[in-house]
């Protein structure tokens, strides 16, 4: 038997526009998203572009909107506890 340990995956959170959008960030994420996401990973996006006013899940990828930081830096500790994130992954300038 695996220990809960061995069983847990790495709960991952981003921060970059949103999946929907059509920036660069975007087209990037389109492609690195769902892979991870089908891999098994708990994955949720902090969308400092294309999301305002309160958390959605679609297609199984939770996404949090910016909170007052342009860049989301404030919601990167804000949104990373909520998910109880392992891993922090940001894709911007």
């Amino acid at each position: 038997n695996m220990s809960n340990q061995e069983n847990k995956k790495l709960r991952i959170i981003w921060n970059s526009n949103a999946i929907w959008a059509t920036s660069g960030y975007s087209t990037q994420i389109q492609e690195i998203l769902p892979n991870i996401k089908d891999e098994g990973y708990p994955l949720a996006c902090i969308n400092f572009y294309g999301l305002d006013g309160g958390k959605i899940t679609m297609d199984g990828i939770t996404h949090y909107p910016k909170i007052a930081d342009l860049w989301g830096g404030d919601a990167i500790i804000a949104h990373a506890a909520d998910f109880k994130a392992d891993v922090t992954i940001t894709l911007q300038d």
